[in-house]
């Protein structure tokens, strides 16, 4: 049914701005609610469940009906109770968090926000592909396509390899209420930043398959530097919270590249991607080095 219902959403997800907004609410609020549903009925058996989900679920309504008031009225009023919805959903997190009855599977709980994860970066590829396929094959255009695919490896070693492995870690080790708010914290809040990076990252990929020739706007540009600083960046907060311990070689290299993508305008896109690449496969030898020092 959710997925029924997730359907019509997803059509009118790129006009949500653009004259239908409540075409876009109203599924969306019936998916929610539709978990919701199913929250209650999981939870009917454990007191200590109902009591946590029953917290989540007020304050997740307020958010819901703000989405669809959003919807209703559009205009300005739209980014206002859009974002209202927004911060009453992460308060509902956070608050709803805070209880130990959640019985969270930490080995099903990550896999999830793996897979959420995969897709995206997938969905980058995606984006790549369909220009290459639609164009002339220059050899700028293939020089820019190897080199998104590049990256975007990249940005999967440096979850699927580095960060994942210690955000399963830590979450196995915790228990009760600790066990939730680390869920909440490392994957279901600070997640949304790198699954914000990663789109502001294939909107830069869009803009250099259709101009390959030309220099990456610094819009494009800055795209890219904060795509990847988002992903990246996001991860190492994920890493802090989970362990207690700064990722720096992750801090230091990314804070290089925000600093020099952005004031490169006159170099070809790959060349671009070529420099983010390359900053990322120091993280990558930073990381793997250091993990042997500590295995030794």
């Amino acid at each position: 049914a959710a997925t029924a219902v997730a359907f019509f959403m997803a059509v009118a997800l790129p006009d949500a701005f653009h004259g239908r907004a409540l075409w876009f609410a109203a599924p969306y609020v019936l998916v929610r609610v539709i978990g919701l549903a199913l929250y209650t009925l999981v939870a009917a058996a454990d007191s200590s469940l109902q009591m946590a989900v029953r917290r989540f679920a007020l304050i997740s309504i307020s958010g819901l009906l703000a989405v669809l008031v959003g919807g209703a009225m559009g205009g300005a009023w739209q980014y206002v109770f859009w974002t209202l919805a927004i911060v009453l959903d992460v308060a509902a997190a956070a608050i709803g968090g805070q209880a130990d009855g959640w019985n969270l599977h930490p080995d099903h709980f990550s896999e999830r926000h793996g897979l959420f994860v995969i897709i995206a970066l997938g969905e980058t590829l995606i984006v790549a592909a369909g220009g290459v396929t639609g164009a002339a094959w220059t050899s700028e255009l293939i020089a820019a396509a190897i080199m998104a695919v590049a990256v975007t490896c990249a940005l999967w070693w440096c979850y699927f390899i580095r960060a994942k492995p210690m955000l399963d870690h830590a979450l196995e080790k915790a228990s009760g209420a600790n066990l939730a708010m680390m869920a909440r914290d490392v994957f279901s809040l600070l997640h949304f930043p790198m699954l914000c990076g990663v789109i502001a990252f294939a909107v830069a990929i869009e803009e250099i398959v259709i101009h390959p020739g030309e220099p990456l706007p610094v819009l494009g540009r800055m795209a890219l530097a904060i795509g990847l600083a988002l992903f990246v960046g996001g991860a190492a907060l994920a890493i802090w919270r989970a362990t207690g311990r700064i990722p720096i070689g992750r801090v230091v290299l990314i804070g290089i590249l925000l600093v020099l993508l952005p004031f490169f305008a006159d170099i070809a896109p790959a060349l671009t991607l070529l420099m983010a690449f390359v900053i990322l496969a120091a993280i990558a030898i930073w990381e793997q080095r250091s993990a042997s020092v500590a295995r030794h």
